[in-house]
């Protein structure tokens, strides 16, 4: 009984199942074996069934007292079958255990480079759950997107609102299915880029201090329609490692970014202290490198504003050579940043109404994302600079990157009054 209801034995004669019963004077058939069953129990719940068989030739019915026996062994074999799976689960338990730790020191010892952890995390857990593969998007809080770690070393950016994997990052639970396409949550774009065919589907969170750092998928179990809820509770204790990992590489590469911006924000101060404020050109141009290569864009414009024609003009565009770029104060987004003197981000230029193409075509470049931001001086708008491009994940520009470049301008601003001022003294 699967609610452990109390049953009663059963006694009886009959005939043996499959045999044919011996003919008989008078038509009737003689029973060719008597049993007796009992319920095997603990605390009530039903462990097994105890039964007694006698054979043929005339086999004797089983009587009260035989019953009687029979229930008392059924007791004490309840308790040894309680016990016995007692012993199983604590063993499945060590050996878990024991495989768990083995793991952790696995990917302790992988180190703090990006990729290597992320496939070592990927291979351990598709083997402890049987999956034919597994999927791990790594959740990029800037830009509110999943990175997913496809087999073959392909990487896939899409919207945290996609998919069950968006789904299982912005709630914290887990998806169990087993045929992922009856779920309209499943996002069919990465089975069509990779050319596979996912039926099951385990989804589960990788958290670290409450937080989800990333989303594991685990397809098409072995040996099964589905995953079971073993697989579950080993995937979610196997977390807890892989997600510690993955927090303590990610602080790392954060760290490590930084101490790389300030070495070069060392470098490009120094460099923009040491240029000449006799020659505008090279000024504006020292500008446009150090801006770039601080916050690794393609390239850097730096806009002078020309009051006096109500425009923009740039004489030394980085990687332009030299072709002078000039517009009215009320075009592009350049234009608009000067106006209003607020610093504009965009993910595509292309989408945003300010931006003017017509330097696109005049340059014969494609802008992506941009960085606009205007340089003060007294609190005057007197140039803006322009960084294009992002060439590194997630190539668009983040607030970081916007905090960056406005310590950057406060510096720029003084390296521009001071050729403003070395002019004025000459005129």
């Amino acid at each position: 009984s699967e609610k452990g209801e109390k049953r009663p034995s059963v006694s009886g004669a009959s005939l043996a199942e499959g045999e044919a019963s011996p003919p008989v004077p008078g038509g009737s058939a003689e029973p060719s074996c008597a049993f007796l069953c009992v319920p095997v129990r603990w605390r009530s719940k039903i462990q097994g069934v105890a039964r007694l068989v006698r054979k043929a030739p005339r086999p004797r019915p089983f009587q009260p007292h035989h019953e009687s026996l029979l229930e008392a062994f059924a007791t004490v074999a309840g308790v040894f079958l309680h016990n016995s799976g007692l012993a199983r689960v604590a063993g499945l338990h060590q050996e878990r255990s024991e495989v768990m730790l083995g793991i952790a020191r696995m990917l302790s010892n992988v180190g703090l480079e990006e990729d290597k952890l992320v496939r070592c995390i990927m291979e351990h857990a598709r083997q402890l759950t049987s999956a034919d593969r597994c999927t791990l998007f790594l959740v990029d809080e800037l830009t509110e997107e999943l990175v997913g770690h496809l087999d073959g070393d392909t990487v896939m950016r899409f919207p945290m609102s996609v998919g069950l994997a968006g789904h299982v990052a912005r709630t914290g639970t887990t998806v169990n299915i087993e045929d992922a396409y009856t779920d309209e949550r499943f996002y069919q774009e990465v089975d069509k880029h990779t050319g596979y065919r996912t039926r099951s589907l385990l989804c589960m969170p990788v958290n670290c201090e409450g937080q989800t750092v990333a989303v594991a998928e685990l397809v098409n179990k072995a040996g099964g329609p589905c995953f079971t809820k073993e697989d579950e509770e080993t995937f979610e204790t196997f977390a807890t490692f892989a997600g510690l990992c993955l927090r303590t590489c990610k602080q790392f590469q954060r760290l490590a970014k930084m101490e790389q911006q300030q070495q070069v924000l060392v470098s490009v101060l120094g460099k923009l202290a040491s240029a000449d404020v006799r020659d505008t050109n090279a000024v504006i141009s020292s500008i446009n490198e150090s801006a770039a290569q601080l916050l690794k864009a393609d390239r850097c414009t730096l806009f002078v504003v020309d009051k006096e024609h109500g425009q923009l003009c740039s004489k030394a565009a980085h990687k332009t050579g030299g072709v002078e770029i000039r517009f009215n104060l009320d075009e592009g987004i350049a234009g608009h940043v000067a106006r209003t003197g607020k610093t504009m981000s965009i993910a595509d230029a292309y989408q945003d109404p300010h931006f003017n193409p017509n330097i696109d075509r005049l340059m014969g470049y494609l802008t992506k994302s941009v960085l606009t931001m205007p340089i003060l001086h007294d609190e005057e708008v007197i140039a803006v600079i322009q960084v294009v491009n992002k060439l590194e994940e997630p190539f668009v520009f983040t607030l970081a990157d916007e905090r960056l470049l406005q310590y950057f301008c406060l510096f720029a601003g003084i390296s521009l009054a001071n050729v403003r001022l070395f002019d004025f003294v000459v005129q």
